[in-house]
């Protein structure tokens, strides 16, 4: 008499889950996933980088100072960059800009249902460490945050 289930179900259906999971990152990261820069001048054509905040206080440092300092760190826990070029590869967390002004399409993408405070203007030309961007929608990464001049705009 043969016994249903055991260690070897318990096997199969782990390695399925894995598969599963596997699978699913591997088809974020290349429909979402961001390339590496080619130099940092080709990220924008006006020399200014867009980031939507829903932070109070980088609006207040950027009106009183000129200035802001934004680190990977402050950004949502769930807003990681899958690296396109290297599928395997953890997903790191970055600060995240636009190369163009961001329309209403990018706000409702990308805020995610919470309420916008405002938008920066930054200095392309201050940014530093690793860009990554996604072409798709003019998002760029910058894995090291961003330190340099800002502008609220109105």
């Amino acid at each position: 008499m043969m016994q249903s289930g055991g260690p070897a179900w318990v096997l199969w259906s782990s390695s399925f889950l894995l598969g599963v999971v596997v699978l699913q990152w591997l088809c974020i990261s290349l429909m979402n996933g961001y390339r590496p820069a080619s130099g940092l001048a080709d990220l924008s054509e006006t020399g200014n980088l867009w980031h939507l905040t829903r932070n109070p206080e980088l609006l207040e440092q950027a009106k009183t100072h000129g200035w802001v300092a934004i680190s990977p760190e402050r950004c949502r826990p769930l807003a990681r960059m899958f690296n396109r070029a290297h599928l395997l590869a953890l997903p790191r967390r970055a600060v995240y800009v636009f190369s163009t002004l961001p329309g209403r399409a990018h706000v409702r993408q990308n805020v995610s249902q919470r309420q916008m405070v405002g938008l920066l203007m930054l200095d392309a030309a201050a940014v530093s460490g690793g860009v990554y961007t996604r072409s798709r929608d003019g998002a760029v990464a910058l894995l090291e945050g961003y330190d340099g001049p800002a502008q609220v705009v109105e």
